[in-house]
Order: C-alpha cells, then sequence, then structure tokens
C-alpha cells in the first residue's frame, strides 16, 4: 500500500514497521519558489519535512520527482533528496492522468494497468484508489477498515474498466488490417 506523504501524521500513529506499506511523494524542486510555481501550493517546507520525518521513523519512503519545466531543477531535487536520506528516488514526466493532468483527463485508458492488485495508493483522507493517477476511481476508504477497501468490489470494477479501456485504446490505434484479423 502507499500512502501519500500527507498521511504520514497517520502513518506515524500506526505501528511500524508495516509489511507492505510504504510512504511515497512527489517532489518537483529544491526550490521553494519553483516547487510552488508547478504545485500552485506553498507545498514544499511541509512535503520536505514530512520526507525528514518519514526518514526519522524509519518507515520506507519512495519519492518521484515530477519533471514539468523546461530548466526544472531536477538533479538539484535530486541532489537534496539523497543528501537528506532518501534512497528510492524515481524521475519522471507529467502523465495523462492525476493532479498534474488537464481536468478532464479521467481516462482509464492513459493508465498502466499495473495497479490494482491489492496494493491500493491512500489519499490523506483515506480513500484508496487502484493507483495514485486514479484519484478518481474511489475504492472504498482505509478508515472504514482495509476488507473494504482492499481488496473490494470497487476495485475490481475499477480494475476490470481500466484493463479494458487499455485493450479498446490499444485496438483503435492499430491499423484497420490489424483489427480485421484479430476479430477473426
Amino acid at each position: 500500500m502507499s500512502l501519500s506523504a500527507n498521511a504520514l501524521r497517520a502513518a506515524a500513529e500506526a505501528s511500524w514497521p508495516t509489511p507492505g506499506v510504504e510512504v511515497a511523494t512527489a517532489y518537483y524542486s529544491d526550490d521553494p519558489d519553483e516547487h510552488r510555481q508547478i504545485t500552485g501550493r506553498p507545498a514544499h517546507p511541509r512535503t520536505r519535512a514530512n520526507i525528514i520525518k518519514a526518514i526519522g521513523l524509519g518507515i520506507p519512503l519512495r519519492v518521484g520527482i515530477v519533471k514539468v519545466l523546461d530548466g526544472q531543477r531536477v538533479e538539484q531535487a535530486r541532489a537534496e533528496l539523497e543528501a537528506l536520506g532518501v534512497t528510492r528516488i524515481d524521475v519522471d514526466h507529467v502523465r495523462p492522468s492525476g493532479r498534474g493532468a488537464d481536468s478532464g483527463a479521467r481516462n482509464p485508458s492513459n493508465l498502466c494497468g499495473e495497479r490494482g492488485t491489492g496494493r491500493p495508493a491512500v489519499s490523506p483522507d483515506g480513500t484508496a484508489t487502484p493507483c495514485a493517477f486514479a484519484n478518481w476511481m474511489n475504492a472504498g476508504n482505509v478508515r472504514d477498515g482495509l476488507g473494504t477497501a482492499v481488496p473490494g468490489e470497487r476495485t475490481s470494477a475499477a480494475n476490470a474498466l481500466t484493463r479494458d479501456s487499455i485493450r479498446a485504446a490499444a485496438l483503435q490505434a492499430r491499423p484497420d488490417e490489424d483489427r480485421a484479423s484479430s476479430a477473426t
């Protein structure tokens, strides 16, 4: 299960280590002004403090640096995270789903289809989704118990919708003769 770094207060109150549970967060820059430019919020100090807190508590932490701007301070952000003690750092681009996407981009075919197999993303309010990029796919709330969200009927339905949407998009992208031969 991946918890948002904003859910760290609840995570800190839990019994750690908890097998299979990690905190994941996005990080955009070592520069608070650039971070604010990207997120639209003054979130840099809080995000940085939560990263330090998770490391101090020994909570498994995964940080993704999301590249949004040309000239963004990605390498400096990586260096800062490494200096703080973060060992799992990925650099990625903005996805067509999730918070960084257009508000109307709630298309399950934009998802990878690899999540939703019993490992949900959990937002600060406890809402579980099959994937951090699919925050519109509410699969339950962990405050109601993990059994209601992982696995559950809503998670299974979201997974099926995602798989079907990805297949349909892939078929649509194929030339007509390929679609005709695959139908036989």
